[in-house]
């Protein structure tokens, strides 16, 4: 199989809703912040991805419950990911990272491979760091937006705040 090299341009923006990074990051709020940070209908044009804000939230809740996040086809057509988010104890900013895969391959039938390591390495930098989310201390309802707010849920390179994306 031939490398696959996958780059986006800086200053691109993409809906945090379409990314397993954007909605790790998500995650660490608590339902009510997730709602008031998104329009009640959600599209994503390059994929004609359509959600209600109860869809989001219903994806955000599993992701909460297993701590992990996956996006196959939603930010771009043939790119799938698997993503985590970490942060620290005292309001520290959350970050999110991922593992990413072109779709239609072998690395699918290594998801389970992926999500193992990748929820291992945020278990024990989340655990270092004083993450509430990692050590156990935060409800299944996320973070108080007061303790974590990811600054990566902030507007784009543009200036302008189109909702919720990350840079």
């Amino acid at each position: 199989m031939d490398p696959v090299r996958f780059v986006l341009e800086p200053g691109c923006s993409v809906p945090a809703f379409t990314t397993a990074i954007g909605m790790a990051l998500l995650a660490r709020f608590d339902d009510d912040t997730v709602r008031a940070l998104h329009p009640p209908v959600l599209h994503y044009p390059v994929t004609d991805l359509t959600m209600t804000i109860d869809d989001l939230l219903t994806q955000v809740g599993k992701a909460r419950e297993r701590r992990w996040t996956m996006a196959t086809g939603t930010t771009f057509p043939g790119f799938g990911a698997v993503g985590v988010a970490v942060g620290g104890m005292n309001g520290q900013q959350a970050l999110a990272f991922c593992l990413s895969y072109p779709t239609g391959t072998v690395f699918e039938e290594q998801t389970g491979d992926m999500i193992k390591s990748l929820t291992a390495h945020a278990a024990r930098v989340g655990k270092r760091s004083g993450d509430p989310f990692w050590t156990g201390v935060a409800g299944r309802g996320g973070l108080d937006p007061s303790d974590q707010r990811p600054r990566s849920l902030s507007a784009g390179a543009s200036g302008r705040d189109d909702r919720v994306h990350y840079d």
